[in-house]
């Protein structure tokens, strides 16, 4: 085959054509418009591209398969490198996006249904802990968590969406490698082991 880049969608992109010239699928999409293609590996199905990213000053480069899964890798007008996105398509239909800052920690990260409705986001907060945020399967905030890790596992509690603490667990790493989870209600009772 053969790939052609093409504004048929409005924005430069990169399409893969048979031999014969009929379109197999499209290798990029999206609102960004491609500024410069790399390659195109057809073993590993990978698409190796830069287009600019959220803004005129920004270019990113990135990778997708075939299944649409990207990284994205972002650098600002002096070619300082800005952070990293990664977008993975999950079996069960969502997509889970994970965000790196530009020294490749993991500070945020979301997961959407097939429909665009956020099921769960993640973000580091200042003190090192983990807020999750979760969402009913029409998108409406259901609650969240705080997730601090301690020296032998973690500590999570969890709050309604008004920020009401509705109860907490501790969960401690085995030298055997399971978990043992302790769960408490609002008021630190302990329910379950």
């Amino acid at each position: 085959g053969f790939v052609l880049q093409s504004e048929r969608t409005g924005f430069a992109q990169i399409y893969l054509y048979d031999l014969e010239g009929k379109l197999i699928r499209n290798l990029t999409e999206g609102d960004q418009p491609v500024v410069d293609f790399y390659g195109y590996d057809e073993k590993t199905q990978r698409c190796y591209y830069a287009a600019k990213d959220g803004s005129p000053l920004h270019t990113a480069v990135f990778v997708r398969d075939e299944k649409g899964n990207t990284t994205t890798v972002s650098y600002d007008a002096n070619d300082n490198k800005i952070g990293t996105s990664v977008t993975a398509k999950n079996a069960d239909g969502t997509t889970t996006t994970t965000n790196y800052d530009a020294n490749d920690k993991q500070f945020s990260s979301k997961t959407v249904n097939e429909q665009g409705k956020v099921l769960s986001e993640s973000q580091k907060l200042d003190d090192g802990s983990t807020k999750t945020i979760n969402y009913d399967e029409n998108g409406n905030q259901t609650g969240y968590s705080i997730t601090t890790e301690t020296e032998k596992g973690a500590k999570v509690v969890d709050y309604d969406v008004n920020g009401k603490k509705i109860g907490s667990s501790d969960v401690l790493a085995n030298q055997d490698g399971t978990l043992t989870v302790t769960s408490y209600d609002e008021n630190n009772k302990k329910v379950s082991e």
